[in-house]
């Protein structure tokens, strides 16, 4: 799945679904000097309220994990 700019949405995401229920596991890379609880946590409410809000599924749990930390030049 790409978007119009050509980036892969799907890259660093899982998505599993069990007893109508969806489990979805992020795979980010944050910049350095951020918050790494604070953007995780961000990230998990609003992946959240999006998809029980919005969209009306199911959300058992959203994990996000921290692949690495870039560091700008």
């Amino acid at each position: 799945m790409l978007n119009c700019w050509g980036v892969n949405l799907a890259r660093g995401v899982e998505v599993k679904l069990d007893n109508k229920r969806l489990a979805i596991h992020l795979y980010i890379i944050v910049s350095y000097g951020t918050k790494i609880s604070e953007v995780a946590y961000n990230i998990q409410r609003k992946v959240k309220y999006v998809l029980n809000e919005v969209v009306g599924l199911e959300v058992a749990q959203v994990n996000v994990a921290v692949q690495g930390v870039r560091v700008s030049s």
